[in-house]
């Protein structure tokens, strides 16, 4: 397990899109759930309801310079740099490879030194 979590630390882009995938199958990281913050976002979650968004910003914790952002259970927006994403990421890494290896069956992984490590 040492050698999977040296893995993931080194590769972090890894990770988060583990995080997705985990989530997409049983939504156990939802608190990690992280978009980029771009018009992209915006555009699918406020489309057309500029109200909703303004509402979910300044009753959020929001700053538009972050590079990820997300929707709390509440409905507003929580956003993070890198650098904060990636902390919160290290946090969890045990909870994450734990996840990784009951659920390996179920979520796609495409990196091969992971495949390997996993086995």
């Amino acid at each position: 397990m040492e050698n999977i979590k040296e893995y993931l630390l080194n590769n972090m882009e890894l990770v988060k899109e583990l995080v997705q995938e985990l989530n997409s199958w049983n939504n156990c990281f939802d608190f990690l759930d992280y978009m980029k913050n771009d018009e992209d976002f915006f555009n699918c979650y406020f489309n057309n309801n500029v109200l909703e968004a303004v509402r979910s910003v300044c009753y959020g914790n929001y700053n538009y310079m972050h590079d990820y952002v997300k929707i709390d259970a509440y409905g507003n927006l929580q956003s993070c740099n890198e650098w904060e994403l990636q902390a919160e990421i290290r946090d969890y890494i045990d909870e994450i490879i734990e996840e990784l290896m009951e659920n390996k069956e179920n979520i796609a992984i495409y990196d091969e030194k992971l495949i390997e490590l996993l086995k």
